[in-house]
Parts: C-alpha cells; structure tokens; sequence
C-alpha cells in the first residue's frame, strides 16, 4: 500500500489511513517530502500520523511535520522519539502555534524561498518579536 511512497509508511483502513513517517526529515528532502505530503492529501481526506519510521529531523524536517494535514498530536510522540527530536517538534509546534502568520506549505515555490521565509519566521519566534 505504500508504493511510490519514499518518506511514507501506509497502513490502516483506506478512508482513515494510519501514516508512519520514514526516512530522514531533513533539508535535503525537503521538496520530495513536501511533493509526497501533497499526493498523500489527494488520496486520504483524513489521516493518522505515526514518527515510528523517522530517522534524521532537523528545522526544516520538523516544520513540515507540525504542519501535516489531519491528525497530528505531537504530544502523544513523546517517548516514541529521542528526546533531542520531541524536543525540536515540540519547540517548532509551540512556535507554530503562537505565531498564527506562518503560511501553509506552499506548492510550486522554489525551495530556496521556502527556506528563507522559515528561518525568517524561526528568528523571528526565537527572538519574541512575533
């Protein structure tokens, strides 16, 4: 079920599928994962995500998970991750959260604006002037 799915493990009931992360969440996957997201929104109105595949995570990784569509309790992950990527999730869904302005994930824009635009929005968290 999870054919053509590289950042994705697929199980569970068709309408509701259960979602495992796989791979490394990382900027050099950024735009193949963001692309998988996309496909993965086409087919399932609603999901249930699961970190149990996840290996590497860094900034650019972790925000593209606190913004997944449908069901994700990052709370319900802690003890599934090492603490270094529950901590960095949690620090990246405290940041999403309080700062309303971020964008959804863009389609079509160059990864490089992207990444701008994210550090900008991360400094901008980190220093409290959001």
């Amino acid at each position: 079920m999870s054919a053509g799915f590289q950042f994705f493990r697929i199980t569970g009931a068709q309408d509701t599928p259960d979602i495992s992360l796989s791979g490394d969440w990382t900027l050099a996957n950024f735009r193949a994962i963001e692309q998988e997201i996309a496909r993965l929104q086409q087919r399932y109105p609603r999901i249930h995500w699961h970190p149990d595949g996840l290996a590497a995570l860094d900034t650019s990784g972790a925000s593209l998970i606190t913004r997944l569509p449908g069901n994700t309790d990052i709370t319900s992950w802690q003890g599934q991750l090492p603490a270094q990527q529950y901590n960095l999730l949690a620090l990246m869904e405290r940041a999403r959260k309080e700062s309303p302005a971020l964008p959804p994930i863009p389609t079509g824009e160059p990864v490089f604006g992207l990444v701008v635009r994210h550090w900008q929005n991360h400094l901008r968290c980190l220093a409290g002037t959001d």
